[in-house]
């Protein structure tokens, strides 16, 4: 009768689940207008400028700059002898840890597995069920690290620090030239495993990336020679650096793209809610047919289909409400063509009825 209780709480958070998703879909749909609004603003307002003539008439404006990276010197981490001319070094530290998986089955009964793994963060073994045998160091001899480089600039244009941490870190460093006792290279890391292939736990492994960049471009709003955050009528902050030279209309369509892959992802999550949610609502009735196993397993085949069904329908409905709200014409084009669907399927089904 667990499972049957248990179902019957996850009614409750069916329900949290689908009200959730609705929240989301109109929040999604409203943020989407927005950043189609910000889209639209920067492409009237922004400004292809040099970076190596600032002009003053342009402060206080939305501009797109690209040029050099000029840096001020060499990036040097001592520990382990990294000496690189970038714009920003990191160094990425992870030790060889116990880590512990544990379930509980239908019985309330707890089991737990161990494994070993290399983690970047400390794995505190104290709270572990089992600690014997399954102690993690209390703390690591070097910490990752994130390093930038001083005075840098684009042009005459000066870099921020938040600007410089924007930028892609994916070259390695692999030419060491001091490392510590013990330590030695092995492919794009440093180890003081003895047998980087086996390693025991508390091993260190640590691997260096920086940015490699020689030219960049940067969309913010001019202030002086710096480059600060642009905002939007909408509100929203345009700062934007990208490696390589980008045209503006390159730089926004990055924004763009950004934008789309998050409405998308939000709309796939909203729908995975809704039917995650129906499935919990019909939660008791599959839990009371489970102990008839044919019967079970037809209503369990049942409900799913139902709870795909309900969910993708409450999602498309919701979608279009909230397109009439935010977009009035396209939700009123969207809300049609679902009432013609359903209506076209009904008139099917009653057909098929009929004969």
């Amino acid at each position: 009768m667990k499972k049957v209780k248990d179902s019957i709480f996850g009614v409750l958070i069916g329900i949290i689940f689908i009200i959730g998703g609705i929240f989301l879909i109109f929040w999604n749909e409203k943020n989407n207008v927005k950043n189609i609004k910000v889209i639209d603003e920067l492409q009237k307002v922004v400004i292809d400028v040099k970076s190596d003539d600032i002009q003053t008439i342009n402060d206080n404006k939305l501009v797109n700059t690209s040029g050099k990276l000029v840096l001020s010197g060499n990036i040097v981490d001592t520990s382990f002898g990294v000496k690189v001319g970038s714009a920003i070094l990191v160094r990425t530290v992870e030790m060889y840890q116990w880590k512990e998986n544990c379930s509980t089955d239908d019985n309330n009964k707890k089991t737990c597995e161990y494994s070993k793994t290399w983690s970047s963060n400390l794995i505190d073994s104290n709270k572990f069920e089992t600690k014997a045998n399954h102690i993690n160091p209390s703390y690591m001899s070097y910490k990752s690290e994130t390093i930038l480089g001083k005075n840098i600039k684009v042009g005459n244009y000066s870099l921020s620090d938040d600007q410089l941490k924007n930028l892609s870190t994916d070259k390695v460093y692999t030419d060491y030239t001091n490392l510590p006792y013990e330590y030695k290279k092995v492919g794009e890391y440093v180890t003081n495993a003895s047998n980087y292939d086996e390693p025991e736990i508390g091993n260190l492994r640590i691997k260096y990336t920086y940015n490699d960049s020689t030219d960049v471009t940067v969309l913010a709003m001019q202030k002086g020679n710096n480059l600060i955050d642009y905002k939007t009528e909408q509100g929203t902050l345009i700062n934007e650096i990208r490696s390589g030279i980008k045209s503006s209309s390159e730089m926004i369509q990055i924004i763009e793209n950004s934008n789309n892959l998050l409405k998308w992802i939000l709309r796939g999550a909203s729908l995975l809610l809704e039917i995650i949610g129906i499935a919990a609502i019909f939660g008791p009735i599959t839990s009371l047919t489970s102990y008839v196993p044919i019967l079970g397993s037809l209503v369990g085949t049942a409900t799913s289909l139902v709870g795909f069904l309900l969910g993708t329908s409450i999602t498309l409905l919701c979608t279009a409400i909230a397109w009439i709200l935010y977009r009035p014409l396209l939700g009123i084009i969207l809300l049609a063509m679902s009432l013609l669907l359903f209506y076209i399927l009904m008139s099917k089904g009653k057909k098929v009825g009929g004969n």
